[in-house]
Parts: structure tokens; sequence; C-alpha cells
């Protein structure tokens, strides 16, 4: 594609958010545009998108230059705002991807690749220039996605359509096919209750002739348009125009039929779309409609184009979030904006519209006094849920307490028979009051979101009843609340205790079914039990009975036979004769009478063997590998003379991302570390990078000079395939280990700066599995991940690969995994220990152990 091609692309899309035909006329159909422009500059309709806008504002394009400095470029001041290919998907706690639905021809799905817990939003999207181009925006929607929401784009998922633009009619399609086709179920718990439209300039129009009756066309006169007031579209709940403005002359009255919150996301004096219609429409907008008006000086084009979409993605997230999830902390970004705000800090300025009038923006009112409408809801009233439609009110008799909680009843229904029985309107009083009072209160308050907390209905529960060793049940209530909502709390797998009361609440509430699959999802078991791997013999009775009761309370028998059988060959103070019971200890679960006759049980040998530690020898009958007496530097004080028994392999990412200042970091790691490995591998080492072709690997180096000629020679550039990689080392040695089982152990040192863009643990896990199956010793393969580069949503992943990879594998496989991040500056360098730990520490658990930050000297 010719630089300037995607350049007179965003142009032509910019005509969307421009002043258009005189009232009263129709627009002309644009059909034919794309497939002339197309031919004229020789467009590649099957070309990636994100690739062609980067290059055609790239350094080299002076045409790119000139349109930026009129309109904006995709690429931001600071080196991670680059315009790039982004596969990371997305930095929110669901790895995101995009396909396409066999049942939805022309759009684009983008999803968490694992259907997440809870409730997944939907979000339908048109595209820039209303452009067939499914994956236009795929950083941003990735991004999104990522959250934990459904988007679905416009056009499909590889190339572009060139014949004709797109409409609010795929849009509709779009809609039709997420409340109707069962095949959107597979993607995850979608809730259409939560559905907004939304798109980019043109696109943006598309979204809001969405909301139009069906079988209008998109182009209407005047006089049409009064008529929409009542008639707008009831699936969609929202709207979100980004870089975009209606392009009719009517704008009021248009404005006049939107009800549902609508907000703008413009960018700046260099974006067209603010310049002529954004600006007026938000202020066209009612004061009765909630509307926030964002504005961050980037242009037309955005931040689309950046890692995770930029700055534009993090408004998007955030927005989303409040408005379709009822994330109370990010409601305060646009709300109550300080100067530390996030998206104050990215350069964001916001305008508000309350939806109420009078009423300062955002904030909800409190109560009337004096005729007088107050802000803030009472601080008593915790919001589990903004969009919550009733008030829980629990009390605890035994201490004399009670708190109130904010919650969506057809949540607490959803989880728990107790409550579709109790809000059952046919058999209890308080299910016809609430049905009332919220159908007055929505004539208010069209959004249930934007109603005050006191002006809800309550239901009372008179006693949660007992609860051991708590001294208040406020945040253990909130917690449930929170887990039947399908919202993450502060501690996914809470401390033992937390969750056996966890448990009693769940129980109280006839919500165990509910709570039992959140803890299968978040492999509570497995982690709980790698928390105490060791420890069982001492484990006290409080302990065993708190695993006990949750074990019985979720019907998970492992821990039923492990720990009754513990607690019964321990004894407990309560079969005791005469003996002091404290009643909260014995609460926690009451032994049936006549069970110590059964403590005959053997105790089954559960521990592994110690890990092989250098500095001792290694207890019968764990071998350790023996050294090579060929190596001249495997002495008795070498501390390195461990890697002579070891096959080294360096697997070096190369991808785009790693251009910089993580290429300098990697060549002093190499500088460092590589003199020390191939003096200590006689056979020498193999030397693999990511994006290099298979017959371009270099093995049996035996030069560190040699290893930097390599490094020196290869350029950064695409994608991070770190699990395609590993597999491609792993598979055929651990083949080759199951016929030879004298085979030198592995030790691959993988040096990156980022999340691979690939499945890096299945390989991992599979390798982990199999060398437990071989019963081969503790050190036969180990993996150490060293990063370079400061990106913290990596160095979480990676910690997970080297602290949770049980709890990522869902059991107990073995550990052969170390991580080192790189904390030096320019001017710091690995010290000896930190050498050690870097070559050593995947199969050595003593340095596996060791802080990160004792690895480093100036």
């Amino acid at each position: 594609m010719h630089s300037t091609s995607i350049i007179l692309l965003f142009l032509a899309g910019s005509v969307a958010a421009m002043p258009q035909a005189p009232t009263g006329t129709t627009a002309p159909k644009s059909g034919g545009f794309m497939e002339s422009l197309a031919s004229a500059m020789g467009l590649d309709p099957t070309g990636d998108i994100t690739s062609m806008v980067c290059e055609s504002f790239s350094g080299k394009s002076m045409s790119g230059k000139a349109i930026g400095s009129m309109f904006g470029s995709p690429n931001g001041q600071g080196p991670d705002e680059q315009c790039m290919v982004d596969k990371s998907g997305g930095s929110g706690p669901y790895k995101a991807h995009y396909l396409a639905d066999p049942t939805l021809p022309d759009h684009t799905i983008y999803v968490p690749e694992s259907p997440p817990p809870g409730k997944l939003p939907v979000i339908v999207w048109g595209n820039g220039f209303c452009m067939k181009a499914g994956t236009m925006f795929a950083n941003f929607l990735n991004e999104v996605a990522s959250h934990g929401f459904m988007i679905i784009a416009n056009g499909p998922d590889k190339g572009a359509q060139l014949s004709g633009q797109t409409t609010y009619k795929e849009l509709i399609q779009s809609i039709d096919w997420v409340t109707t086709n069962p095949a959107a179920k597979k993607y995850g718990d979608i809730d259409v209750s939560k559905l907004a439209v939304a798109g980019q300039s043109c696109g943006g129009l598309e979204a809001v002739c969405s909301l139009l009756p069906p079988g209008k066309s998109q182009h209407q006169t005047d006089g049409d348009l009064i008529q929409y007031q009542a008639s707008q579209d009831a699936r969609v709940k929202m709207t979100a125009l980004f870089n975009s403005g209606y392009i009719q002359g009517s704008t009021a009255k248009m404005m006049a039929s939107f009800k549902n919150p609508v907000a703008w996301f413009l960018g700046g004096p260099k974006d067209i779309a603010q310049k002529n219609q954004g600006d007026l429409d938000y202020k066209n907008l009612p004061d009765s409609t909630p509307a926030i008006k964002g504005t961050i000086e980037v242009g037309h084009i955005g931040t689309y184009y950046q890692k995770y979409g930029g700055k534009m993605g993090k408004a998007a997230v955030a927005f989303f979030g409040w408005k379709m999830k009822g994330d109370l902390e990010a409601k305060k970004l646009f709300c109550s904006p300080t100067p530390d705000s996030d998206l104050v800090k990215a350069g964001f300025k916001f305008e508000a519209k309350s939806g109420i009038p009078s009423l300062p923006a955002c904030m909800a009112p409190k109560e009337k006094e004096n005729g007088r409408i107050q802000t803030e809801s009472p601080p008593e009233i915790t919001a589990i849920t903004l969009d919550g439609d009733l008030v829980l009110v629990i009390h605890d008799e035994g201490r004399h307490q009670s708190f109130s909680y904010r919650v969506s009843s057809e949540q607490v229904k959803q989880a728990s028979p107790y409550f579709v029985r109790l809000l059952d309107p046919s058999k209890f009083g308080e299910g016809r009051k609430i049905g009332e009072t919220l159908k007055e209160l929505r004539t208010t308050y069209p959004d249930i979101g934007d109603a005050p907390s006191n002006e809800l209905p309550k239901v009372t529960i008179a006693d949660i009843g007992r609860i051991s060793k708590v001294n208040t049940i406020q945040n253990l209530v909130a917690d449930f609340l929170k887990i039947i909502h399908g919202i993450e709390i502060s501690t996914p797998v809470p401390p033992l205790p937390n969750l056996a009361n966890l448990g009693v609440v769940a129980d109280r509430f006839d919500a165990l079914p509910h709570f039992s699959a959140y803890a299968q999802r978040k492999k509570v078991y497995t982690t709980i039990d790698a928390r105490s791997k060791g420890k069982l013999a001492s484990l006290t009775e409080e302990r065993l009975r708190q695993k006990l009761l949750v074990g019985l309370l979720l019907d998970h028998s492992p821990w039923v036979a492990t720990y009754s059988k513990r607690l019964i060959i321990g004894g407990s103070i309560q079969w005791e004769s005469d003996a002091e019971v404290d009643e909260e200890l014995a609460f926690w679960w009451d032994m049936p009478r006549g069970l110590e006759a059964m403590n005959a049980f053997p105790t089954p040998a559960t521990e592994p063997p110690p890990a092989y530690s250098p500095t001792a020898p290694a207890p019968a009958p764990v071998v350790a590998p023996a050294m090579s007496s060929t190596s001249t530097s495997a002495v008795s004080d070498d501390r390195y003379a461990f890697l002579t028994s070891f096959d080294t392999v360096f697997l070096i990412d190369d991808s785009g991302s790693m251009a910089g200042r993580s290429w300098r970091e990697t060549a002093k790691a190499l500088e460092a570390i590589t003199p020390i490995c191939v003096a200590h591998d006689i056979d020498g080492i193999d030397l693999y990078f990511l994006n290099e072709k298979d017959n371009a690997w270099y093995h049996n180096i035996t030069s560190a000079a040699t290893v930097s000629e390599i490094f020196s020679a290869v350029r950064p550039r695409g994608g991070t395939p770190t699990g395609q990689r590993l597999n491609q080392i792993l598979k055929p040695y651990l083949t080759s280990l199951a016929t030879n089982s004298e085979m030198k152990p592995l030790n691959i040192i993988v040096i990156t700066d980022g999340e691979p863009s690939d499945d890096v643990e299945s390989p991992i896990i599979d390798a982990a599995k199999k060398l437990d199956k071989m019963d081969a010793p503790a050190w036969q393969v180990g993996i150490q991940f060293f990063q370079v580069g400061r990106e913290p949503g990596a160095r979480e992943h990676l910690r997970q690969l080297d602290d949770e990879l049980a709890v990522l594998a869902g059991g107990e496989v073995r550990d052969i995994v170390d991580t080192v991040p790189w904390r030096g500056e320019e001017d710091q360098e690995l010290n000896s220990e930190g050498i050690l730990k870097v070559v050593l520490g995947s199969v050595n658990r003593r340095l596996d152990r060791k802080r990160s930050k004792e690895l480093y000297r100036k």
C-alpha cells in the first residue's frame, strides 16, 4: 500500500464528522467510492490495517508528517506510545483475541480467550470511514475485551472489503445476533442487558443511527428526526462516540432523542470531529441525559494503534467498566478526578451532565432536605455494584451489628434459591414492594444505576447466624456478595479462615454451588495446598477443622479424606475427658463421636525429596549430576561448576518491542553471562531467536565472542512466539530423554522484555508433567526467564510462571521455572550472585529464592 493511502482513508473518514447536505436533503451513497479509491492507489484489501497505518505515519513518510501536523498522528511522544501491531491480548485480567463466527458473517468478535467468571457485557462497534475491516482497531478493541467484555466489530477478521461502506444495519445485525443466537453463549455468560453501541469517526455515526427505528435510512430529513425520540432501540443502554459528531444540521433534535448515557471522546484541536460537531452535539444534549465528554490532544486518528490502544484505550476501559460493570473506582476517574488520577495525568479534560437537572455532574442525590437535593450516598451503604436495584440490610445479632449493601436483585437470585424465594412477589410482600418501588423509581431514573442508594427498596435479613473468629461481618459479607456478582475480591484466594467463613455464609444463603464453582475457577484448593506444602503434620487442630469444613461444604472429597484422617490420627481436645474446649474452635466442625476408633489409617508419604543444592550433599536416594572431569573450570571452589553437567540453551526475544533500551540491556546481560556458560559447556551452547528461521539457529557455540557477533547482526522485529520456540526446543529433547535417561540435563535461559504473544504455559506444564511421569531428577530441565525492560504486566506474568505453575496446571507439577527481572539502570550490571542466579536459578532451588535486589552492583 502506498504511504499516503491510509492517510487519505482517514481524511475521507473524517468527512463523517463534517457538516453535510442542507436540511431536508439526503446524503449521497458512497458505495463505489472505496473501490475507485482502492483502484487509484493500489490498496491491498488483504493487508493488515494496523501495519499500513504505522507505515504511513513512519518517519520515512513526508506526507505522514504533513498530515500529522494538521490532523494528528497515531504515534505519541513517548517510546511506549508508538504505532505498533500489539499481539499481547490486552492488559486486562483476561487475555483477549479476535475471531470470526460462521453464524455472523462479515463481523469480527473480540472476547477473552477463555470465558471469564461473571457477566460479559456487549459492545457493538463501527469502524472509522465506515470501513468493512474488523481488525482496523484491533489493538484498542483487544484491550477493552481483556477487561471482560465482548465486542462485535463490523467487517471480516482478515483484511478489508473495499466494495462499499458499512452502515448502521451491520450494528443492528450484531445486536440481533448476540440477543437471539445461541451461538453467542459459547463465548461466556453474555449479559445482553448491558449492551452499548460505539464507534470511531464515521463508525460513531453508525452507532447513532443504530438507535433509529428499524427500516429507516441512515440519512434522514429534518422532519423525520423528531419522530425518533420515542422509538430508539430499547436493547441499547448506552452510546460511546470516539472522534465523532452527527453530520446533519438538525443535531439539536437528534440529541433530544437520546435518553440513555452518552460519552464523547474527542481529540482536541486537531480532531476535525470535535471542531465541527462533537462539541456542538454535547452542548445540544439535554441536561436530563447523563453524559461525559472527554478531550485529549491526540488529533482525529487518536491513540488506537499504540499498545493497548494508548490513552484512548485507558479511557474506554474506565468508561465501560464504570457504566457496564459498576466499577466505583473507574467512576471516580470521570466524576471526581484529581491531578493524580490516571486519566488526568494522561491529559484528559472532562465535562459531565448528571442526567438530573440542577444537580452537579456525575453526583447522585442523597435525599431532599428543605427542598434541596443533597449529594453523596449514605456512607453506611456499601455499593457491591453501581447499577444495583436493591439494598440488603443484614443483621448480626451476636455482635449487635448491622450492615447495608447495594446489590443486583437479578444477580443474587441467579446465585441463590434463597433469594429467589425471598424476592418472589407471589409469595412474600417484599417481592411485591420491590417491584412497585422500582417501577416508580424508573420514571425518574431510566437507568436505575443513577438512582441514589437510599431511595432503593430494602430487604432486611434478621440475623446471619453464628460466624467464628471475626470481629465484624462487614467485609466478609461484602466479599461473598462480590463473588456471586462475578466481581473480583481483593484477595481472590483468601486465607483459609476467611475461606471457611465465606463457605459458612454461602451455606446460610443457599449459594454453595455458586461458591464452589468460584473455588474451582480460582484453583483455591491447589493454591492453599501449595501454601501449606510440607506442613501437614504440623497443622493445628483449628486449621485441620477449617479445611475439613470447606471440604464438606464444597464437596471437595480430597480435603475431607485427608484432613479428617489427620484429625483422627492426631487426636482432638474434644475427645479428652474433662478437657476445656474452646467453643469457637469446636465450632469449625464438631467431629461425630466414635470416629476416633478409625485412627489406624497410615499417613501417605507425599513429600517430594529435597531439591538439589550444590553447597550440601544430596540425601540418598536422590543423586546429583556428576561433574564433568574434562572442564578446566570444574574445580572444587568454582561456584559455576554445576553448569558442566548441563547443555545450556539461550533463547533471545528479538520481537519489535525489544528495540532500543531492552536490546541494549540484552547485550549487557549476554556480555556477563555467556563467558561463564561457554566455559562450562564442553559441547558449546546453543543460541535461538524467536523470529529467526528454523535453519538460522546456532548450535555448539564455544566462544562468547561468537555469541556477541551473532547478536549484533540481528535486528528486533515481529511478535513474541515464546511458547512456540520453547516447544520446538523441549519436544525433541523430551522424546530423546524418554529412551535415554543418561542425556545431559537441559538449562534454557530466555531473555525477554514482555509477555508472550502465544501460549507459553502449555509447553512448560506439558514438559513438567512428562518429567514427573518419567521420574526424572528435579534438575533435568530448567527454564530461566531473564526479563529486561520495565513492562509490569510481563513481570507479573513471569512471576506467575515462577511461583504459581501448579496453580496454572490445575494440580501439582514440578517447578522448572525461575525468573530474574533486570532492575539495574544503565550504570548497573549483574554481580556474581546475579550471574549465578541467571545461569543456575531454574535448576537450583536455593538460588530460585534469591531476591533480585541482591543481584546488581554499580
